[in-house]
C-alpha cells in the first residue's frame, strides 16, 4: 500500500521485475515513434530487432495506452497502471452486483480483489 502512495505522490515509479526493465522501455520506444507520426513496426534495440507491432506486450493500439501520451511520461505509466488496479476493483464490485451480493459486500470485494495480493504481484506483468 506505501508503494503505491509513493508512486501516486512522488517522482517514484514501479521499478521492480519486468515492469521497468521491459514494459517502461518498450511503452516509451512505442510512444516515442507514434508522437514522430510513425506506426512502430519494428523495435531496433530489443534483441538486435524484434517484431514491435505484432508484439502484444507493445498495446500499440490498446486504448487505454493513450494514457501514455500525457506530456509526463514517468508518471502517465504509473498513472496506467493504477488506472488498471481500479478498473480490476471496479468490475470486480460489478460482477459483484450482478450476483445479488449486497453494496457493502460487493464494494469490500471490489478492494480486497483490486488490493490483492495477487493483483498487486502481477503489476509486473501487465498484460
Amino acid at each position: 500500500m506505501f508503494i503505491i502512495n509513493d508512486v501516486v505522490f512522488s517522482e517514484m515509479s514501479f521499478a521492480k521485475r519486468d515492469i521497468i526493465r521491459f514494459y517502461y522501455p518498450v511503452w516509451k520506444y512505442v510512444v516515442d515513434t507514434m508522437r514522430q507520426g510513425h506506426i512502430p513496426l519494428w523495435n531496433p534495440y530489443l534483441s538486435f530487432g524484434t517484431p514491435l507491432f505484432a508484439n502484444i506486450q507493445a498495446c500499440a493500439f490498446y486504448p487505454p495506452t493513450l494514457i501514455l501520451y500525457l506530456p509526463d511520461f514517468t508518471w502517465a505509466f504509473n498513472f496506467y497502471i493504477l488506472f488498471h488496479l481500479a478498473l480490476a476493483s471496479f468490475f470486480t464490485c460489478v460482477w459483484m452486483r450482478d450476483c445479488q451480493v449486497s453494496k457493502p459486500a460487493s464494494y469490500i470485494s471490489g478492494i480486497a480483489y483490486g488490493l490483492s495480493g495477487f493483483v498487486l504481484s502481477a503489476i509486473n506483468l501487465t498484460i
